[in-house]
Parts: C-alpha cells; structure tokens; sequence
C-alpha cells in the first residue's frame, strides 16, 4: 500500500475531490498523510517484533489487528464527513481495546483496558452529540457543506449557543484520542498497562491520524466558525502544556514519563492550532514531523535495549549506566 501511494505521489496526478458521496476525500496533500501514517504504523511492527518472538504464545492476530486499525486510520485521514469520523474512530478504539488487554493475565492491562473502553465510549457519545447539533443546524454533515452553510452567516444567540455546545462536544471526543487537556487522564494507567509496542501504537500511527484529521476538520468544516473553537484550543493546549510538564515531574516509570511527554508534545502541536494561521499550520507540520521521528526512534531504541542483569527499563532510573562499558546500574 505504501508503494502505491509513493507511486501516485510521484507518477499519478492526483485530482482533489470527494467520492464515494463525499463521506471521502481525494487529495494529494492527503495521499502524503497516509504515506506518513503508513510509515509510523511500519515503524511500530518493526518494534514489535521482540514482542511477537519472545511472547509466551503465539501471536498471529496481532499484525491482522494493528493492520486493521491502520486501515480505518486512513480511511479516518481521508474522511470529508463527520460521520465518517465517528465511525472509523470507534472501530479502530475496538482494535486498541484488544491489543492493550493482549497480556489478560496481567492485572494492569485489564485495568488498562477497562479504563479505556469506559472512557473512550463517553467520548464517543460526546463526539456523536456534537456531530447530532452541528447536523441539526447546518443539515449536513459533510465538511465543505458546513464551512458552505456557516461562512458569512449571521447567527442567533439560540443558534449560536447550540453551535457553542456542538463544538465543545467534538473538540472533546477530539481531545480524549489526542490524550489532551483535559481529555487526558487516561494515558498514564493506560499506557502503563499496555505492552510496549502496543504504546508506541497509540503515540504514533494513532497519534498523528487524529492530529492530522483533527487539523483539517478545523479548518475545512468549521472554518468559518473559529471564533467559537479558538479558545477551546488555546486552553485545552496551555492546560497541556502545564500538565505534562509537570506531572512529569514525579513519574518514575517510563511509560508513565512517556505518557506525561505525550500529553506535554499535544500541547505544542495544539499552540499551531490555536493561532490558526498558514505560518502556525505550517510549523506545526514540521513539528509533528519531528515528534515522530523522535517519538519513533526513542520506542525503537527503549524496545531492544534491556539492563545489565537482563530486565526490561522499567523505571527512569535503570538508565542510568547504559552508556558505560559494564553498564552498570545506579
């Protein structure tokens, strides 16, 4: 699949348009969102090779089920409907539900996993109801019907409180799949309950699929209406910003620290949101672009090298020596 869209980036011209009823959308911009998604998700099967090999039974349905959610997450950066949206992000959160609880006899992954199912249906049903107010308003759900509908328009206060409300719905179902304020108290439990390539799965392929569709959402189908989503974002990043930082503070293991930089890196890529002008999108780009690759460099490295006696990295301080001839431990 990779191979077919490096091939239309560079042979095909690719024409901008919706298909398949306009609940998709052809672009070349987004050919390149697929290919970089496609490239983390390859990144995160590289690593979970080690994981695969040393498990204590086999693990053929892995692949089958980080394919499958890789496949929803381009159809969800690929999506022109709300609908769409909805529909991809619940059934890729089905595949993450069963690789965060692959180690079921682990207590931390059932309790990883329960936290995340709860709280991932509570975002879909607030994500679903903003979709419900913005169709009950606009009378469609698809992107450029809704940017069509809402730009120029007066709005009356009974209508622009339902937006108001509409908005505040989405952007948080948005926040929770970001694990950004103030939809990220899940991402330490979970995180420190999932197997490892299982994490560098939500931080990257996951990641940068709902940033990237996050990012045109804003600015396609609610364009228009950015001085109602504006300072959602600008808060929800600040509050990102602070929380990450130093909650990181105190952690002690490494996926929790992991999980605490994650939520700290959302605020960063929110601020170029927030601003909402071609400089800021721009930056922001290139920063997640960076975030990957540091991201995906630190998961390759964290899932192959162990400590002197062994044992996994499990805390922050079992780094300590790594660098040394003896590797010795502090």
């Amino acid at each position: 699949m990779g191979a077919v869209y490096v091939a239309q980036l560079l042979f095909v011209v690719t024409p901008t348009l919706p298909t398949l009823g306009g609940y998709v959308y052809i672009a070349p911009g987004l050919v390149f969102s697929k290919l970089f998604v496609l490239a983390t998700a390859l990144l995160v099967l590289h690593a979970s090779e080690k994981y695969i090999r040393e498990h204590t039974r086999p693990l053929l349905e892995y692949p089958i089920i980080i394919a499958t959610g890789v496949l929803l997450l381009l159809v969800l950066v690929a999506s022109n409907n709300l609908m769409t949206i909805f529909f991809t992000l619940a059934g890729f959160s089905l595949a993450l539900y069963i690789l965060v609880l692959f180690d079921v006899t682990e207590r931390s992954a059932r309790e990883a996993a329960l936290k995340y199912f709860y709280l991932s249906a509570l975002s879909a049903g607030l994500l679903l109801m903003g979709i419900f107010l913005i169709y009950s308003v606009a009378g469609s759900a698809n992107y450029f019907a809704i940017d069509t509908f809402f730009f120029g328009r007066k709005l009356d206060y009974d209508t622009r409180l339902t937006v108001c409300y509409a908005i505040a719905f989405i952007l948080f179902g948005f926040f929770f799949k970001l694990s950004a304020f103030p939809g990220h108290l899940w991402a330490p439990e979970v995180y420190e309950g999932s197997p490892t390539p299982v994490l560098a799965f939500f931080v990257l392929p996951v990641k940068v699929a709902i940033f990237l569709t996050f990012i045109r959402v804003l600015n396609t189908a609610l364009s228009a209406l950015s001085q109602f989503w504006m300072p959602f974002v600008a808060f929800a990043a600040i509050g990102s910003l602070l929380w990450g930082a130093l909650a990181a503070v105190n952690a002690r293991k490494v996926t929790r620290f992991l999980a605490y930089a994650s939520i700290n890196q959302m605020g960063f890529l929110l601020l170029g949101a927030a601003l909402d002008t071609y400089g800021a999108l721009r930056a922001t780009y290139i920063y997640l672009l960076l975030y990957a690759a540091m991201t995906g460099g630190f998961m390759l490295a964290y899932q192959h090298i162990d400590r002197a006696d062994g044992r996994a990295l499990t805390f922050l301080s079992d780094f300590c020596g790594l660098a040394s001839a003896d590797r010795t431990v502090c």
